[in-house]
């Protein structure tokens, strides 16, 4: 009889630390996981930041030279038609030409894009998230809920 008592009150309590150790299981797989995505972020954020340097130093490197360009360009139309139109009708000319390439680069700057952040990482959250909520609802179903 005393048997059949103490098995009777381990019980729970043998569950019951079954139930921690698991605890405890499933919360070092998920420091894991999350660790993983860490670096996986890190290293995606890493790589964007890379090729916006990248993005950026050949921007200002070709709008320095276009502009050092476009202001020899603009004094040689400039010159050459002051002579046979005079100087209001030169000036009012390089204007109208510099207005065009001007509107055509913004909106060729504009319609440049990087492409999405950590891409990858985001994918796998989502993943997570419908296996925690799969995983959810087998523990309501499991529990009778």
């Amino acid at each position: 009889m005393l048997t059949w008592v103490r098995n009777l009150v381990m019980q729970p309590v043998q569950q019951g630390q079954e139930a921690i150790a698991q605890a405890r299981l499933t919360a070092q797989h998920t420091l894991d996981h999350l660790g993983a995505l860490t670096e996986l972020f890190t290293a995606e954020l890493e790589d964007y930041s890379r090729k916006q340097v990248r993005r950026v130093t050949l921007l200002a490197a070709g709008l320095l030279l276009l502009a050092v360009a476009y202001l020899v360009l603009c004094a040689l139309v400039g010159v050459l038609l002051a002579g046979p139109l005079g100087w209001p009708v030169a000036l009012a000319i390089v204007l109208a030409l510099n207005l065009l390439p001007a509107v055509a680069l913004l909106c060729a700057a504009r319609n440049v894009q990087p492409g999405e952040l950590a891409p990858v990482t985001r994918q796998e959250i989502q993943k997570d998230v419908q296996c925690l909520k799969v995983l959810i609802e087998g523990k309501k179903k499991s529990l009778g809920e």
